[in-house]
């Protein structure tokens, strides 16, 4: 019979950056939490597996979303980032005021998805002025910024741009302090 910390560990592994000794480790940490510590842990997974979508942004939401409605925020600027870890990242900064769209995860064939296409054809329904294709400035996010607005300039958005190359080629948005991004916010390209 396999361990079931072991079990857990080959599981925590499908977690992204988690090699398997940080998984066992982490398995192992989690096994020797306090019953309450368990139950704390517990009722956070099930509160996150009860998060909803927001069908403007496709963000995770407990009810309505934040940010579509917020009025204080530009609805004609809006923001395509890849993952939820990037719109954190923007929104850290501070002076991005605009809406999100979540494309989702850019696959290493380089060629938009179904989903993507859905995604990117609802902003054809909303008043959007900009879009900033904030992509992490990679050789995939470099093929992707290009699909990307070709595919919106045949939807009639024509003003699209990218943030400007002050984070690193080959780097996550995610990891980029707010000074980066707060220049490449301000210097995006066209």
């Amino acid at each position: 019979m396999i361990n079931p910390i072991e079990q857990f560990a080959v599981f925590l592994q499908k977690l992204p950056s988690l090699g398997p000794r940080q998984a066992f480790r982490l398995a192992l940490y989690i096994s020797n939490m306090s019953s309450s510590e368990q139950l704390e842990f517990k009722k956070h997974l099930e509160k996150i597996s009860s998060l909803k979508t927001c069908p403007m942004c496709f963000l995770k939401i407990v009810e309505a979303c934040e940010i579509c409605s917020d009025r204080n925020r530009s609805t004609g600027l809006v923001a395509i980032v890849e993952k939820e870890t990037d719109k954190r990242s923007l929104e850290n900064t501070g002076i991005f005021t605009g809406q999100y769209l979540l494309l989702g995860e850019l696959n290493k064939d380089g060629i938009l998805t179904t989903e993507h296409k859905r995604r990117l054809g609802s902003l054809k329904d909303r008043e959007v002025k900009e879009v900033i294709l904030a992509l992490s400035p990679t050789v995939i996010g470099d093929v992707f910024f290009n699909q990307i607005k070709e595919y919106l300039n045949r939807l009639g958005i024509e003003n699209v741009s990218g943030l400007a190359r002050g984070i690193t080629t080959g780097s996550d948005i995610e990891f980029a302090d707010s000074d980066t991004l707060i220049e490449s916010i301000k210097n995006r390209k066209k």
